[in-house]
């Protein structure tokens, strides 16, 4: 098997596993951090971010939704987004809030996307039923599928396929729907009467088990086993993919792309505006029986924290194994340098 030999000061590790194309593999995973400021500057962090090795629930049974997913996946699809936060109202008094995420590249958007951010809520009883009442006054509201549309009927023993943690799932006007409804919701498409299924609204990494990561691994008993491959056949090229399908790209992060952040700080409604940095990441693969090999680790994860005001990028590429015999070596991450778009102009033009 390989060995790891990291000369840089970011977190890595070399997983095994196997690739799309079910070759075993060992895959290499960079994560690199910094610290972001409300003016939109990037600065390290003292203790980078750790790798995360499965995904933690909110629940010590596995249960609710993610508060961190899973780093170690031996590959990924294209690349993909997620963010953990709070939604903050723009004022005191403020019953609802519009949060945003904007990433562009040479100043053309790439994606945008919204989430309304609403007060305590509850349905209304009128002549004519159901009705959609006044939110109160809106506080901090953590970005959670827990309060975003989805849910379950236990009586019935159904619940939401994206999101059974969630609330105001009634399939039916018959069912009786929970009181509150979603704080958290597209914002286009509110829930408004009972019997609606409105998307569900978030920035947040999936469980496995929520549509449509669920779908995507697959139907176990159809699986070939081919030489120990987990796979089963009618798995997806996404099944490690975490994010909401409206946060994934086709594909990696390239570097060098704008990030706007709005709605997410205490007392500061103006959009934060980061320049994201360009990486050049230099590693190689040594056997004893062959030249060094440069292999070009790819980022395919972009991971925003606006509560901690931080930024993680996830780095992966794997090295076949073979199907025969596992060779030997070693897989040098020999450095990782970032630079600004914005000062790499400067300096061009002698600034």
């Amino acid at each position: 098997m390989l060995s790891l030999r990291n000369a840089t000061p970011y977190p890595a590790a070399l997983v095994s596993g196997w690739s799309w194309q079910r070759e075993q593999v060992q895959t290499l995973v960079v994560k690199v951090s910094l610290q972001f400021t409300l003016d939109g500057a990037l600065e390290p962090l003292p203790d980078p971010i750790g790798l995360v090795p499965v995904d933690q629930a909110v629940n010590e049974d596995g249960s609710g939704s993610l508060l961190a997913a899973g780093d170690l996946a031996p590959f990924k699809q294209g690349g993909e987004c997620y963010l953990f936060g709070t939604a903050h109202p723009r004022q005191t008094g403020a019953r609802a809030t519009l949060t945003r995420i904007t990433l562009e590249a040479a100043e053309r958007p790439i994606w945008t996307k919204s989430v309304a951010v609403s007060g305590e809520t509850h349905w209304r009883k009128t002549l004519f039923g159901l009705q959609r009442g006044e939110a109160a006054p809106m506080k901090p509201q953590p970005l959670r599928y827990e309060d975003a549309f989805g849910g379950s009927l236990q009586r019935r023993g159904r619940a939401h396929p994206a999101n059974p943690v969630g609330r105001g799932y009634a399939p039916s006007v018959l069912d009786n729907p929970h009181p509150r409804l979603p704080a958290i919701e597209d914002p286009k498409q509110p829930l408004a009467r009972p019997g609606q299924t409105p998307p569900v609204a978030g920035f947040g990494p999936l469980p496995a088990s929520w549509t449509p990561r669920r779908e995507a691994l697959g139907t176990p008993e159809e699986s070939a086993e081919q030489q120990g491959c987990p796979y089963p056949d009618d798995a997806r090229p996404t099944l490690h993919n975490a994010a909401p399908l409206d946060q994934r790209f086709e594909n990696p992060f390239q570097g060098g792309e704008t990030l706007t952040l709005q709605g997410f700080f205490h007392a500061h409604p103006q959009p934060v505006v980061l320049e994201l940095p360009s990486w050049h990441m230099v590693a190689a693969l040594r056997r004893p029986d062959a030249a060094p090999t440069r292999v070009q680790p790819v980022c395919d994860t972009l991971i925003i924290d606006t509560d901690r005001r931080t930024l993680a990028w996830l780095f992966r590429c794997s090295v076949p194994l073979g199907q025969v015999e596992t060779p030997s070596g070693e897989l040098a991450l020999m450095d990782l340098q970032y630079a600004f778009a914005q000062a790499e102009r400067e300096a061009a033009h002698g600034q």
